[in-house]
């Protein structure tokens, strides 16, 4: 894993471990120095946990917005950053989904199913073709199944959390450990569910 993975699993871990306004500060802090995708994520994590889901939201149109394909010229269209960018595209638009779901429990005017629905085939359809990084994987699965789950279709949310389980027990590094329990969690709350 490399280190910009290895400082997003960081504000993961603090977010989601009970600390997430320390992740939210450490997060604009490294915000202020230069907009990343991961930093963006973890920020957006962060509000989620304390229950920012409007915050949250804005924060995966921020990295859509930064990483939005016309953003990227010459060489680097081609190559490993359209990936990453790809990558952190169907990590985004599966959490602001989400977001959006868990905004119209509190206000049911906010539902739109149709863009909702958008967002998640827009991010399955990029994993499908340019995604391979084993992070942005199991993350961006966690979020479909997530997204999924919210909407109640647990036919789709399933595949992705084992999809997210995959990805996260095919990595070497220990700290894909977190992933894979995650996986297994959010699969026995699904059937919980049912």
């Amino acid at each position: 894993m490399d280190d910009k993975h290895a400082e997003v699993v960081r504000l993961l871990r603090l977010a989601q471990t009970g600390f997430p306004e320390e992740a939210l500060v450490l997060a604009e802090e490294r915000l202020r120095l230069a907009d990343d995708p991961g930093t963006l994520y973890g920020r957006a994590v962060a509000l989620h946990c304390i229950g920012d889901h409007d915050g949250a939201a804005r924060a995966a149109e921020r990295i859509l917005a930064l990483t939005a394909d016309g953003d990227l010229t010459g060489p680097a269209a081609d190559g490993s950053m359209a990936t990453e960018f790809t990558g952190w595209r169907s990590i985004a638009l599966p959490f602001r989904a989400w977001q959006h779901l868990l905004l119209s429990e509190t206000n049911r005017q906010a539902f739109e199913l149709e863009s909702i629905l958008h967002d998640l085939a827009q991010a399955e359809a990029m994993l499908s073709k340019d995604v391979y990084d084993g992070f942005t994987l199991a993350t961006a699965h966690t979020c479909l199944g997530n997204g999924y789950h919210e909407l109640r279709l647990y036919e789709l949310a399933r595949p992705n959390y084992e999809a997210a389980f995959a990805a996260a027990t095919a990595q070497p590094e220990k700290i894909f450990v977190d992933h894979a329990v995650e996986s297994q969690l959010n699969l026995a709350t699904m059937h919980l569910n049912r």
